[in-house]
């Protein structure tokens, strides 16, 4: 997977950015590219190597249980998928190619999850927050494996924004994607 795959996304400029009360993160990381703008979504090609997601995926393995919510012991109602999170000590690399992009001190990350959507299962609409309540300034995930069919990430509006017309994001493996749940300066 090289840069050009995001050649098919919008192409912006970081404009405003800086003035938008989300999370500032460093819009001079290498493959950084804006795809949308209020809300902002960025896209990092190759942010993380075929090595390292393979790394990941074998980490994970079979640990993988039924999602539940996150504030609950019970089968989540949007999302139905397995997952597991992995130790800090065990994604230390991953923390710091995150800290390098968001700015942001890996002790204030949560533990890296680890999700995985067969055929059939997905994430419903949601907001990126436990119970609507801002909790994340800004989310970063990576695409572990190509998908040839299926499998996007479909943004489409911000609280109770609603963008006119959804930005889908193709998962191709290493793709970061950046979006911001809540503004820290509205």
């Amino acid at each position: 997977f090289t840069r050009h795959i995001l050649d098919k996304y919008p192409h912006i400029g970081f404009d405003g950015f800086d003035h938008s009360g989300a999370w500032q993160i460093n819009l001079s990381h290498p493959g950084l590219q804006a795809v949308h703008r209020s809300p902002w979504i960025f896209l990092v090609a190759d942010f993380f190597p075929k090595e390292l997601c393979n790394r990941i995926m074998a980490k994970a393995g079979r640990s993988m249980k039924d999602s539940v919510m996150a504030d609950e012991n019970k089968r989540d109602s949007v999302r139905s998928s397995t997952d597991v999170r992995l130790a800090y000590a065990e994604t230390k690399g991953v923390h710091s190619r995150c800290e390098k992009l968001l700015n942001m001190r890996g002790a204030q990350f949560e533990t890296c999850k680890v999700i995985r959507y067969t055929q059939g299962q997905e994430f419903t609409n949601h907001h990126d927050s436990v119970n609507l309540k801002p909790s994340r300034v800004v989310t970063c995930f990576v695409y572990l494996n190509d998908v040839p069919n299926g499998g996007e990430t479909r943004f489409s509006g911000f609280g109770n924004y609603k963008m006119p017309e959804p930005l889908t994001i193709k998962p191709q493996q290493g793709l970061g994607v950046i979006h911001f749940p809540c503004l820290i300066n509205p």
